[in-house]
């Protein structure tokens, strides 16, 4: 039977030494789906994001270039480090967070993203909580992970099946997000699952 719980990678490590840092340098390479993400919040000057799990910031180098400010939130030190080292610009901020406890202001953000991460969440309720929290009414909210071709069990299945989408879906409704709905991308690595939802 499909498992359906959408942080199935929430008992992995984190990021770190040299493993973090070569995981970090790779992932500077995955440009398109920072584009899928700032395509489907529409962001665009006057934006404030908030990108949690940022690794080193490359949705947020997007979104900052595409005329927003961005706050870039990752738990691994290693990957804000790689970030501010590579992606130094005055208008991206940096900060050690996780989705449970993201380093902001009650609602900072017009846009709130988190991108190929939700499967590693430690907590999804206390996550979504913060994303309401965070958000300022009428804020998009969005949730990018790889569409799985597996079944969601393995090790390597880094990403969602459609039943794991579902499931986030419907936490999302649960805690009061409006316009739930799921959406299809292209990305560096496959297809995308995304999940948007609007503040009300």
């Amino acid at each position: 039977m499909e498992p359906v719980v959408p942080n199935h990678h929430a008992h992995h490590p984190g990021f770190r030494g040299r493993a973090g840092f070569a995981a970090a340098k790779r992932f500077l390479e995955v440009g398109p789906d920072a584009s899928v993400g700032c395509d489907l919040t529409d962001v665009g000057p006057g934006d404030h994001v908030i990108d949690i799990g940022s690794g080193p910031g490359v949705a947020a180098r997007e979104a900052v270039r595409r005329g927003a400010t961005a706050l870039a939130v990752d738990p691994a030190s290693v990957m804000i480090r790689v970030g501010r080292a590579r992606n130094d610009h005055p208008d991206i901020t940096w900060r050690q967070g996780t989705a449970e406890a993201v380093p902001s202001e009650d609602a900072s953000a017009t846009v709130v993203w988190s991108m190929a991460t939700v499967h590693h969440w430690q907590n999804i309720d206390e996550g979504l909580a913060e994303v309401r929290r965070i958000l300022k009414p009428g804020g998009r909210f969005l949730a990018t992970e790889r569409h799985l071709r597996g079944d969601g069990t393995d090790a390597t299945d880094h990403g969602w099946t459609e039943g794991q989408a579902g499931s986030f879906m419907a936490s999302c409704r649960e805690h009061g997000f409006e316009n739930v709905t799921l959406d299809y991308g292209e990305a560096s690595r496959g297809k995308l699952l995304c999940v948007l939802a609007n503040q009300p």
